[in-house]
């Protein structure tokens, strides 16, 4: 019988987001700090079992959905075996992924499909080569493996729903894809639950303005959604553009964040058809019509039309980005957008997540200072095991040991979550804490995407 972990509001959490690692390919000017991030030594990072006890013990809690995060979850050695272990595990219904792609040739995606993974989320802020470089400061190479990831995933997402399709209602199946490729994510849509692909993009004032409207017509092409994320404060991204002057005072702080407000404006003129979707839509209890308060994202469809003004954006960073068509139809005919405005409306109010550090500490918020050292609760529970000398000290024994510990250290997390922000009013007070707590604040890549 599970029981469920709630906070002090009511709030049941059934989504735990686990990061891999604090390394990463990339390093973008968002997430890592200019001169890097100190790495944790092994010893003090999480090992696959200490791992997979984290997730049997929420799971046993109600925890149905597990993300793998980074740094970049893929740079890990063993990260195949963790991921084919997670979705094995009983009550884990949906295993994803948020990935920057570029371990995804197509040996890697047929790595990620096998390893029991739903779904993806890949990170892409552009479709120009230069424009990809100063972001990540990387190679262009990389934004080039990400669109192929994204095209090979979103076919593999609709070829695995029409045959669900054809099965579940009695109808013929489709027919073979032509060619290697098309036979390749045959393959991989019959012996995978693979079922969507998302683009990620993070909303920058003074980026995003370009590269909103060609994003979305990448994601129409492949019949996916791209997710625009309002920028977040953390240590080291200053939460100003990089190069700006140090403001004089916190009301002279120049926020990188480029609000939903005025990406949807932008975004409504481009594509003149748009319209909310029914996945964001409010459910029975709130006002009809109107966006779930509660979901993560708020998500419209983007239809056939595109101004003149935008398609002559898009048809520039097309010829940049050279996509190829796509291998079949996707599952959602035109593509969707989505919006995560965590700072100009979050919502704290339905929130359902836990974030796992690749160090080993549990956060009840992204926004919090607050962490419970999991790794520690997991290896005294060990130790105290080992030493009792039960006669009955078997690994089943010291396996539910390790469980009630971590239970017990998520609950304590819990008890303490504040209703919204971490306790913050908005994001320039979680850039001022963070700036107070100096070297004890972690930057995004030691949090966890």
């Amino acid at each position: 019988m599970r029981s469920a972990l709630k906070d002090r509001f009511g709030r049941q959490h059934t989504y735990l987001r686990v990061s891999l690692t604090e390394r990463c390919s990339l390093r973008c000017t968002y997430c890592m700090p200019l001169d890097g991030v100190a790495l944790s030594p092994r010893p003090r990072l999480l090992t696959s079992d200490e791992i997979l006890a984290v997730v049997e013990a929420v799971a046993e809690g109600g925890v149905t959905r597990v993300r793998l995060t980074g740094g970049e979850p893929l740079l890990r050695p063993d990260w195949e075996a963790v991921a084919s272990a997670i979705s094995s595990t009983p009550g884990i219904e949906d295993l994803a992924v948020t990935t920057n792609a570029l371990a995804l040739s197509r040996r890697g995606v047929a790595r990620l499909v096998r390893a029991g993974v739903t779904s993806a989320n890949v990170s892409l802020d552009t479709l120009v080569p230069s424009r990809f470089e100063a972001l990540a400061r990387r190679p262009a190479a990389g934004m080039h493996r990400a669109i192929g990831a994204i095209r090979l995933l979103a076919a593999i997402a609709s070829r695995g729903a029409a045959l669900r399709h054809a099965q579940s209602t009695g109808s013929p199946l489709p027919d073979p894809l032509p060619g290697d490729e098309g036979a390749f994510v045959d393959k991989l849509a019959r012996e995978g639950r693979f079922r969507s692909v998302k683009i990620n993009a993070v909303a920058l004032r003074g980026h995003t303005e370009r590269e909103a409207a060609p994003l979305a017509a990448l994601a129409r092409l492949y019949g996916v959604e791209v997710r625009f994320i309002e920028a977040m404060p953390f240590a080291g991204n200053d939460w100003a553009p990089e190069g700006a002057e140090p403001p004089a005072s916190p009301s002279e702080r120049q926020s990188p964040m480029m609000p939903m407000a005025e990406l949807l404006a932008q975004l409504s003129e481009a594509f003149p058809e748009m319209e909310p979707h029914a996945s964001g839509l409010a459910p029975p209890g709130q006002p009809a019509g109107s966006f779930d308060s509660h979901a993560t994202a708020r998500v419209w469809s983007l239809g056939s039309a595109t101004s003149d003004a935008a398609a002559h954006a898009i048809e520039q960073a097309m010829a940049a980005a050279k996509p190829l068509a796509p291998i079949c139809d996707g599952p959602a005919a035109g593509g969707r957008v989505g919006v995560i405005a965590s700072m100009t409306a979050p919502f704290c109010g339905g929130c359902n997540r836990l974030r796992l550090t690749a160090d080993g500490n549990l956060r009840a918020c992204l926004f919090g200072s607050d962490e419970v050292a999991l790794r520690d609760a997991i290896r005294t529970a060990a130790v105290s095991h080992h030493d009792e000398e039960q006669a009955d000290d078997t690994a089943a024994a010291a396996a539910s040991a390790s469980r009630r510990a971590v239970l017990e250290a998520v609950r304590e997390a819990l008890a303490g979550k504040h209703a919204a922000l971490g306790g913050h009013q908005d994001g320039e007070s979680i850039a001022q804490a963070s700036e107070a707590a100096g070297s004890d604040s972690r930057p995004m890549i030691l949090i966890g995407g």
